[in-house]
């Protein structure tokens, strides 16, 4: 209720600027009490005048002048106060701002030397005003056209003035240069980045994979191959925005161990090679029984799409010319025995089942296996091509679509290699 009060008189000294010093008292007292007072009053005042008007006397209440002065030095006291508490307000305004511009000034610099900047602009200058005839202040530099232009900035400025990022120069000068692994960043300079992982890419063509089997204990690894469809492979780091490698990589006969930044990563697969166009339409009939009319036209502009279907079609085909070659191609002592022993028909379904590059990416978990991030099967064009001739789903796609099985295979003439040699015949019906 005091404060209240106080208020109010605030108010009423805010409301009285501009007015004169004087006032008569009795406006005073009207204005400073509320209708409920000024009621209250006028009962009690006709109180007075009904209980004293009978004995002939009157007596009004007043105001002494003691109290209205005594009110007008308490008006005169919260004034001042109020001066006070403002203009202690507006000084803590005033030291926040200075407080302020004193830790942005602090912090420029902390980053940046203020010797070494001025060192910069003068250096800049000089060479720019070198670069005019006369070389000094107030010479002039005639360019005519906008090629003239581009040549001073560029002779002048950019080759004189700027200087590429040195890795190794004991400087690591960001945005060049930054924390690295591998082919990224400045690892002398900058240190390594930390979030790394070290992961295993093991991919391999169909004819890598052959070796070891159980079955067909055929290792077609080492047989001569005429055509290469060049397979290739790289990952691209969606934390660096680049591929890790800065050229494909070919497959290899052992894993390859790569550091890739944490994050996600796409493994990219490329054939680099186009066959399509070095295997004509009866070489493929010949090899994997595919009919001419049936063959569509190459899907892909470039070598490096991987997975086109006429691209598959042509690789198989090359592939099994390379084993035919292999086994009848040579001379009798040279001859590999799992030409007899294997079906041809196998092997064709193996091979149509065995496009690309094929294996796993694998990384380290802390123990003794290791954790497979992802599967890289072959492209197939059968329902189970790895499957062979043990898969019924291949079995079945071969006869359904009426290819031809091909003829019996005859390393010598007639006679001269005793029977129960199996053929595509015999494997059919198995």
């Amino acid at each position: 209720a005091r404060m209240a009060h106080r208020q109010g008189e605030v108010a009423a000294v805010r409301n009285r600027r501009g007015r004169k010093a004087y006032e008569d008292p009795l406006n005073t007292y009207a204005r400073r009490h509320t209708d409920g007072v000024h009621v209250s009053r006028m009962v009690e005042l006709d109180d007075i005048l009904e209980g004293r008007g009978q004995n002939g006397f009157v007596a009004l209440d007043g105001i002494s002048k003691k109290q209205i002065r005594r009110e007008v030095r308490v008006e005169e006291m919260i004034k001042k106060v109020e001066v006070r508490l403002h203009r202690s307000d507006k000084f803590l305004r005033l030291a926040s701002l200075l407080l302020f511009f004193a830790i942005y000034l602090i912090a420029m610099f902390l980053q940046k030397t203020p010797s070494n900047a001025f060192a910069v602009q003068v250096s800049f200058l000089n060479t720019l005003i070198a670069s005019m005839k006369g070389g000094q202040e107030g010479s002039v530099l005639m360019l005519q056209s906008q090629s003239d232009i581009y040549r001073w900035l560029r002779e002048s400025v950019l080759e004189t003035v700027f200087d590429d990022a040195v890795c190794g120069n004991g400087v690591c000068e960001a945005p060049a240069e930054y924390p690295g692994f591998g082919r990224f960043g400045c690892v002398p300079d900058c240190g390594r980045y930390i979030k790394t992982s070290t992961i295993s890419i093991d991919l391999k063509p169909f004819l890598e994979t052959t070796r070891g089997q159980e079955y067909p204990q055929w290792d077609l690894a080492s047989i001569r191959r005429d055509l290469d469809p060049g397979f290739r492979f790289n990952v691209w780091s969606e934390a660096m925005g680049a591929f890790v490698w800065e050229e494909d990589q070919k497959w290899s006969s052992e894993p390859v161990l790569v550091e890739v930044p944490d994050g996600e990563f796409t493994l990219h697969l490329y054939q680099t090679n186009a066959l399509s166009d070095k295997i004509d339409a009866s070489e493929i009939f010949t090899q994997i029984s595919v009919s001419p009319v049936t063959l569509m036209p190459r899907d892909a502009e470039f070598d490096y799409s991987y997975g086109d279907k006429m691209e598959v079609l042509a690789t198989a085909a090359a592939t099994m010319r390379s084993i035919s070659d292999h086994c009848w191609g040579g001379v009798l002592k040279d001859f590999d025995a799992n030409c007899l022993r294997i079906p041809l028909l196998d092997t064709q379904l193996r091979v149509l089942g065995g496009y690309g590059l094929s294996g796993s990416v694998t990384m380290a978990n802390g123990t003794r296996s290791r954790l497979t991030l992802v599967e890289v099967p072959f492209c197939s064009a059968l329902p189970s091509g790895g499957g062979g001739l043990n898969a019924t789903a291949n079995k079945d796609h071969w006869v359904h679509s009426a290819a031809t099985c091909p003829e019996r295979r005859k390393l010598a003439a007639s006679g001269a290699l005793h029977g129960g040699v199996p053929t595509t015949y015999d494997a059919l019906k198995l």
